[in-house]
């Protein structure tokens, strides 16, 4: 007989009640599909270890925590967060990522991937002391 009588709150569609009735939902950080293999990566994972600058379209090659390699060029989508490459220069790379504050404003900032420098002895390595 209870069984009959039990109610079950179902709360799809309804305002949450703890919140104001002037709250607005802030809007999804919404990411496009992912394209490229870069966008599984966040910024800090990635490292730049090489620059083509001197030709018409400057080309850089980007490294993931695997040690793959990858040649992007401006307008590449990288990063988890939506990023695209800006502009490629000698010595870095410009990514403007899409990120949202706490109260739901959606904003655009750049970031910047610097050159990786092998750790190189300065003569070039070991030399042969017979020569």
């Amino acid at each position: 007989m209870e069984a009959e009588n039990a109610y079950f709150y179902d709360s799809v569609g309804k305002r949450d009640p703890f919140l104001s009735p002037f709250h607005i939902a802030p809007e999804q950080n919404v990411v496009a599909e992912i394209t490229t293999p870069l966008q599984r990566f966040h910024l800090e994972q990635l490292k730049l270890v090489g620059v083509v600058w001197q030709t018409s379209r400057p080309k850089a090659l980007i490294e993931d925590g695997d040690g793959l390699g990858y040649i992007v060029e401006a307008g590449t989508r990288i990063g988890a967060n939506g990023g695209v490459i800006r502009t490629i220069e000698p010595g870095r790379i410009v990514v403007e990522e899409y990120e949202t504050d706490f109260s739901g404003k959606r904003w655009a900032r750049q970031r910047a991937l610097r050159l990786a420098v092998a750790d190189v002895p300065p003569t070039g390595g070991e030399t042969n002391p017979d020569r």
